[in-house]
Order: structure tokens, then C-alpha cells, then sequence
């Protein structure tokens, strides 16, 4: 489960946002700076079959949009590489 906690602008958060689930899917989930050019920062997550580029979509209520990628060729994390944005 991943969760989004709203700055209120006094130091404190509003009450969490679930942003979405099945993120158990991969190993690691890493804040990958703007991956795409678009000006806002993407998330990569990384699973045992799947790579995958989260790119923000700038709104709290529909906050990444999913895109299939492939970042490497399995076991051996090869040289195959495919654009990410």
C-alpha cells in the first residue's frame, strides 16, 4: 500500500490518501527525479518480471500514471534498455 500525506502549509498533514495498491509487486520502489522531462518527479518500481515508470501526473487524486518499460533483460540485469519515457 502506498500512501500520500498532504502538507497543509503549517507543518502539519491532512489525513493519509491511499494513492494505490499491489506495490508488493516489486523489490524496490525509487523516487527517480523527472525521469521524463515533464517537470515533476516519476517513481521507478523494479519487480522480479517487471519494470515499470510511474510518471506524475502533477494532481493528488490521480498522482502517477503507469508506463510499461524494460530497464534490463532478467537474472542477469543485461544491457537491454528501452526508453523509459
Amino acid at each position: 500500500m502506498l500512501w500520500l500525506h498532504l502538507g497543509k502549509g503549517n507543518g502539519t498533514f491532512a489525513p493519509r490518501t491511499r494513492v494505490g495498491g499491489g506495490w508488493n509487486m516489486f523489490g524496490q520502489l525509487v523516487g527517480a527525479g523527472d525521469v521524463d522531462g515533464d517537470g515533476r518527479p516519476d517513481l521507478i518500481g523494479y519487480g522480479a518480471e517487471s519494470t515499470y515508470l510511474y510518471r506524475a501526473t502533477g494532481g493528488w487524486e490521480t498522482s502517477f500514471t503507469r508506463v510499461t518499460t524494460q530497464l534490463y533483460d532478467g537474472p542477469g540485469e543485461g544491457p537491454a534498455y528501452s526508453s523509459l519515457a
